[in-house]
């Protein structure tokens, strides 16, 4: 072999290998590329989403106070209402009349079928009977007012437990 030969042989080499460098080095910074695309996507999407769940938590956070604000002024609402319905039944008493109570108690209550049905206008103790049916009357009236406390409260207490059931 001749130095020229030897020369060119190298010379050959030393041009593969640097194209074979410039070739692996070309390939690197597209790869590089592809790989920053990648993750710059792959950032934009993320920051998207976590965009989109907290306008999300914001907006549950919001309906949320709305309803507790709306669930406190049922409740104050109810409350004044109850304590105006137990206050009015204390001063105004129930009348015993009404459908509310049953026939039997309120022809029992008639003042004519009581007076009819004893013999005499005064029991053996002395009592008059217009007396004893007053005390009857004052006696069923009260329940009677109890009885409308309990329901109102109980509508209260209904009403509320419908809300919370709706809220969860």
């Amino acid at each position: 072999m001749t130095p020229t030969v030897v020369v060119l042989n190298i010379l050959v080499a030393v041009a593969f290998g640097m194209g074979a460098a410039g070739a692996w080095n070309w390939k690197k910074n597209s790869c590089e590329r592809q790989i920053a695309d990648i993750n710059k996507t792959h950032t934009d999407e993320k920051a998207t989403q976590l965009t989109i769940l907290n306008k999300e938590i914001i907006a549950v956070n919001v309906r949320k106070r709305e309803l507790e604000k709306n669930l406190i002024e049922l409740e104050s609402r109810k409350y004044q209402e109850l304590k105006n319905a137990i206050q009015n039944n204390d001063i105004y008493p129930v009348n015993t009349n009404s459908t509310r109570m049953p026939n039997e108690a309120n022809s029992k209550l008639s003042s004519d079928r009581m007076l009819s049905s004893f013999a005499t206008s005064s029991m053996v103790d002395g009592t008059d009977v217009t007396e004893f049916h007053q005390k009857i009357k004052s006696d069923l009236t009260s329940i009677a007012a109890e009885a409308d406390k309990c329901a109102i409260k109980l509508e209260y207490f209904q009403q509320r437990e419908h809300i919370l059931n709706l809220s969860e």
